[in-house]
């Protein structure tokens, strides 16, 4: 319970803060899963990434150990995000890409609402 209701905290939160960013034309988004990954660390990753040229937004989560990224692919690549986890002691991997969210294009590998956009997930396929 207490664990539904940090996530709920935290789609709020980050639907108030990135939502209206996220439907820039151009923009694509993709979730990292990333091992190891801490609330102590969320504000770490996510300064880590904002610092790659081409992130519009970011937004970590814990609670689902997923990070995800809007981005403009002309000017940043998932690669540098993934070795900027990594960089920074954590292990990152692309999710499987089953979902995606309608508003920002993040990608995502179970059902559910965006952690940035709090949209319903659309089946890719």
């Amino acid at each position: 319970m207490r664990q539904m209701a940090a996530f709920l905290a935290v789609v709020s939160l980050a639907a108030a803060l990135v939502a209206p960013a996220a439907a820039v034309e151009g923009q694509q988004g993709v979730t990292l899963l990333v091992q190891g990954m801490s609330a102590g660390t969320e504000m770490k990753i996510e300064g880590i990434l904002r610092n790659i040229p081409g992130v519009a937004q970011v937004k970590a989560s814990s609670v689902v150990v997923a990070v995800v990224v809007v981005y403009d692919p002309a000017r940043a690549k998932t690669e540098e995000f993934i070795d900027a986890v990594q960089q920074a002691g954590l292990i990152a991997k692309l999710a499987d890409a089953r979902y995606r969210c309608p508003q920002c294009k993040a990608t995502y590998s179970k059902d559910g609402k965006c952690i940035v956009c709090n949209v319903v997930l659309e089946p890719i396929g």
